[in-house]
């Protein structure tokens, strides 16, 4: 009997997934009895049917003038994932209302349902051949088994020593020395060239040339004064809040010449606020601030 699988591809309008079930399609033998009326028909396919295209294919041959059809369908790939085994059995339990309690697990040889009641497990038994039949019609020839499992076999508890306790290694902390300034200072009065880093609280005295000020989202304003004498010239930083008053002014355009920003201003500070000192090799200011 020759078959052409783009006639039922083309009857039902398969698209392009559907279609791929059919790919290995063929007819392998057909038995005609006479006396009852009865055909079978014997077929071979790359994979496991659908349960929906297999109604297909029975009605399109039933279209052909094939009556009491039997179709005997073998799959080449017998391997069925879990999720089609689910959809298999979603068609089977939604015509015949059975093995609803249970869930398929994949064997060595096929799968197993699996039950936890009692009850469901004794109403499904008697239908397992029917299951059976029911995937051998759409090409499964695996087992397929039931079992039942104890309540115990879940609620088992495994005894475990308890890991020991490592206590970790207290680090010894090196003491951080507290450094603090004493409400009455003395100032040790320098000249710009001959304060170095390790000087703190010192005082001088020159003339302030530059003032550069910046303000802050928060409202603090930080200057930063250019002083110089006759030999050197130092940066001085000073950071003031919001509500105190400016301890330095910046020069006005009247106040533009050399003479009047030649301010002598007397200051004390901690030398570590000295930044960008520049020594000059003689007695002339750098102007390289």
């Amino acid at each position: 009997m020759s078959f052409d699988v783009s006639k039922i591809i083309e009857r039902f309008g398969y698209n392009a997934d559907k279609a791929a079930y059919f790919n290995d399609f063929q007819i392998t033998g057909v038995l005609y009895q006479k006396g009852k009326n009865f055909t079978i028909i014997r077929a071979e396919n790359g994979c496991v049917l659908p349960y929906g295209l297999y109604k297909d294919l029975l009605a399109f041959f039933e279209e052909q003038g094939v009556e009491n059809l039997k179709l005997y369908l073998k799959a080449k790939d017998q391997e069925l994932p879990i999720r089609e085994i689910n959809l298999y059995l979603e068609e089977y339990r939604r015509e015949n209302n059975l093995f609803v309690s249970c869930v398929p697990v994949i064997s060595d040889d096929g799968f197993v349902l699996s039950y936890t009641e009692q009850e469901a497990f004794e109403k499904d038994y008697s239908s397992i051949d029917d299951l059976k039949l029911f995937f051998y019609d759409l090409g499964y020839r695996k087992n397929i088994a039931m079992k039942l499992k104890n309540k115990e076999e879940h609620n088992v508890i495994e005894e475990r020593e308890a890991l020991p306790v490592v206590h970790k290694e207290e680090e010894i902390k090196p003491e951080r020395k507290t450094y603090y300034r004493p409400k009455n200072k003395e100032y040790t009065p320098v000249r710009i060239d001959d304060m170095v880093d390790t000087l703190y609280n010192v005082r001088f005295q020159g003339e302030m040339f530059k003032i550069d000020e910046r303000e802050t989202r928060t409202g603090t304003l930080i200057q930063t004064i250019y002083v110089k004498d006759e030999d050197n010239a130092v940066v001085v930083k000073l950071v003031e809040e919001k509500d105190s008053p400016r301890t330095f002014s910046r020069p006005t355009k009247k106040d533009s010449a050399p003479s009047s920003m030649a301010t002598t201003v007397s200051t004390v500070m901690p030398t570590t606020t000295c930044l960008n000192r520049i020594r000059s090799s003689s007695s002339t200011i750098s102007h390289r601030l």
